[in-house]
């Protein structure tokens, strides 16, 4: 996950703004609502982001919905895995399709999924057993590995 993603960063939620947009298959239909979540980055763990900017965050706004915690509301600290949007410049998109996996609250200073899937994800509990500096760690072993050729990004499925 953390190959793949291209910004790992800790932020603090700074506003949710709705929208609607057109579906981007070309298919028509109706304009799906989305939340374009910004979040000033406090934190750099990977990417290209500088302490202080702000990234925005698109999401399908019943995306996190369902009794999941819910991340985009001013204030809340988080821990996101982003990549860059393919359908809106200048907008982010979580890494991976597996909500649970991508976005993380930060309470007590430790990772909280925000989605649950109704079975045990290896990843998530590991995520959520790491400390901050034993992310930033995790993070930077990572790194070494992908640039050494020893771990390879996963594919992204849309």
């Amino acid at each position: 996950m953390i190959a793949t993603a291209d910004l790992v960063t800790l932020g603090t939620v700074r506003e949710a703004i709705s929208r609607e947009v057109e579906p981007q298959d070309g298919a028509g239909g109706p304009e799906l609502p989305v939340l374009d979540t910004v979040v000033r980055v406090d934190e750099i763990l990977k990417g290209g982001k500088v302490p202080g900017a702000l990234a925005t965050v698109k999401t399908l706004e019943f995306a996190y919905s369902g009794g999941d915690t819910e991340w985009r509301c001013p204030g809340e600290r988080v821990l996101l895995f982003l990549s860059p949007s393919t359908e809106e410049p200048g907008f982010y998109t979580t890494t991976i399709t597996n909500y649970s996996q991508s976005v993380y609250v930060l309470r007590n200073g430790k990772p909280e999924a925000t989605v649950r899937d109704s079975l045990p994800d290896k990843v998530v509990q590991k995520v959520e057993s790491l400390s901050a500096p034993e992310l930033r760690r995790k993070v930077e072993n990572a790194e070494e590995g992908r640039e050494k050729g020893e771990i390879k990004p996963l594919k992204r499925e849309l």
